[in-house]
């Protein structure tokens, strides 16, 4: 029952209903502690603390999610937690923290056989590292999402996918492997109508063609 009751409050939630999405996390804890119910009214909690900006309290929240979705043997929630938790720290600027939970939850991803969520670990990744201009760790992540993106058939992602990984190889100076790249990109754009991103795809490639000579 306070399982159910739990659930309840996650779908509440997703609806908008913060309000009795919360209420409902009390009742099923009321009902049960157990590990299992805990994770999941933490995951709901963290969630609602995130959507209302209450950074600091939501890590928390999700903390707890990761931690009683794995002594419940809940590898998907306990994924999705951990998810969250670089999600937060990204929002509070806090990248290198984010990158270090990030390779565990992309690793963990792996071994639950859960590319999509894979996808979404290398691509925070790649942000992260990034942001710290650490360009061959971003490199790295951003091949990974492309790699995944490719075999998910993901097609509308393709254009940004490949535009990353040139821009990384560009600011690697790898400026032959950027063209191609961005070349790529630019071959996708026709069926994507973005003139920002495309004024962006080419002006790096033309940096990149003026690097070459």
């Amino acid at each position: 029952l306070a399982d159910s009751v739990a659930q309840q409050g996650l779908l509440e939630f997703m609806d908008g209903n913060n309000s009795l999405a919360g209420d409902l996390g009390q009742k099923a804890e009321s009902i049960s502690d157990l590990p299992p119910v805990k994770a999941l009214v933490s995951f709901v909690r963290g969630s609602i603390s995130q959507k209302e900006k209450k950074l600091t309290d939501a890590l928390q929240q999700f903390q707890l999610a990761n931690q009683f979705a794995g002594q419940s043997r809940n590898g998907p929630l306990a994924l999705d937690a951990g998810m969250k938790m670089a999600e937060c720290l990204l929002q509070s600027n806090e990248p290198a923290k984010a990158t270090d939970i990030l390779r565990q939850t992309a690793q963990m991803a792996q071994q639950l056989r859960a590319p999509v969520q894979e996808r979404a670990c290398a691509d925070m990744l790649a942000k992260a590292n990034a942001s710290m201009q650490n360009f061959e760790a971003a490199l790295q992540a951003a091949t990974r999402v492309l790699q995944l993106t490719q075999q998910l058939g993901f097609v509308k992602f393709e254009p940004a996918d490949l535009y990353n990984v040139g821009l990384f190889n560009f600011m690697l100076k790898r400026h032959g492997e950027a063209a191609s790249l961005l070349r790529q990109a630019k071959s996708k754009l026709p069926g994507n109508p973005q003139p920002a991103f495309e004024k962006e795809v080419l002006f790096t490639l033309a940096m990149a063609q003026l690097q070459i000579g």
